[in-house]
């Protein structure tokens, strides 16, 4: 044992101490590991129908690009909308104009019918409206989530209802129930995503006549003229026509040149441009949270989510840009 005054071992410790000092002075410091950024979740694969004329242009979105994977035509009669269901089937709300056609290979003329397809132009099914009458005059048709069809007629001012299977080899919707709201539907129909609202560019009946944006609610599963009340009507749109979309939310999205107009009752509408002063938006669709916006004229479809406050809170975020399609109109996504 050194004794208490045999001071070498302190020597000797301070020395490796001076030594390490040195050492750590001149090595290059530790990276301390940083956590990894937490990966981009990929936007989902979906599908897009677009509509020019009666021809139906189908792509596939994956990543940011669309690729073309079929379309076709249908002939003889007005294509008044278009919607995908659940099944992945592209239903047409039609106005035949000629026979033969999907409608009726006799006649009588004009008549309308939805008609279902699967993706390479196969006609599945042609359903009559309720009843067989030949004087409905359909103008859009909507799906949502559950692949139930909303479809406005313009000649009886009244939204169809349908249910579309989901069993394989099944292709017919089945006729739910008829809603008679006190407005007529000359140009459109949307429903939300979870199918809590309808809305549509109207023509009321209690107006001076200039279009308006109307929204009902949906009160009971399956609906009759009284589980849909009109809610909110706003704005004029003088010859206004085309797609509309609506949120869970009940906002209702319309779009017009360059920009989509956001309506809710009883608050301000409220308006976001699109990325190019040189946009037409020719086209939306709702799936989810997320809005898929056609510009007609860069053909390119943008997708936008709303800021925390919903889509009346302010500029929505531009999180998709796909590219890829030609003579981009009225879309369907599914």
């Amino acid at each position: 044992m050194p004794s208490p005054f045999d001071l070498s071992h302190v020597r000797a410790l301070a020395f490796a101490l001076s030594t390490l000092a040195i050492a750590s002075a001149s090595a290059p410091a530790l990276a301390l590991p940083r956590p990894s950024p937490r990966p981009h979740e990929p936007a989902p694969v979906r599908t897009l129908a677009t509509l020019e004329g009666s021809t139906i242009a189908l792509y596939e979105l994956r990543g940011s690009h669309a690729s073309a994977i079929g379309g076709f035509t249908i002939d003889g009669s007005v294509v008044a909308g278009i919607a995908i269901d659940r099944g992945g089937r592209v239903i047409a709300a039609l106005v035949q104009t000629q026979t033969p056609g999907p409608c009726t290979e006799r006649g009588p003329i004009p008549t309308s019918c939805l008609a279902v397809y699967d993706p390479t132009g196969k006609l599945l099914a042609a359903v009559a409206p309720p009843g067989g009458d030949a004087d409905a005059t359909y103008t859009g048709v909507a799906a949502d989530a559950f692949g139930n069809l909303y479809v406005s007629d313009r000649a009886f001012n009244a939204i169809f209802s349908y249910a579309t299977p989901h069993v394989e080899g099944q292709s017919t919707p089945t006729f739910v129930a008829q809603a008679d709201p006190l407005t007529s539907l000359p140009s459109s129909v949307a429903i939300a995503p979870r199918g809590g609202h309808v809305a549509g560019v109207t023509v009321p009946t209690r107006c001076d006549g200039s279009s308006q944006v109307v929204i009902y609610d949906r009160r009971r599963t399956g609906f009759s003229e009284h589980d849909l009340t009109c809610r909110a009507s706003h704005g004029a749109f003088a010859g206004r026509s085309g797609p509309i979309a609506v949120s869970d939310d009940g906002i209702v999205l319309v779009p017009l040149g360059n920009h989509v107009d956001a309506y809710a009752r009883g608050r301000t509408p409220f308006s976001f441009a699109l990325p190019s002063v040189d946009a037409r938006a020719s086209g939306l669709a709702m799936v989810d949270d997320r809005l898929y916006v056609a510009d007609g004229a860069a053909n390119v479809v943008y997708v936008y989510a709303p800021v925390n406050g919903g889509w009346m809170a302010g500029a929505p975020t531009l999180v998709g840009l796909y590219r890829g399609f030609s003579n981009l109109g009225p879309i369907a996504v599914r």
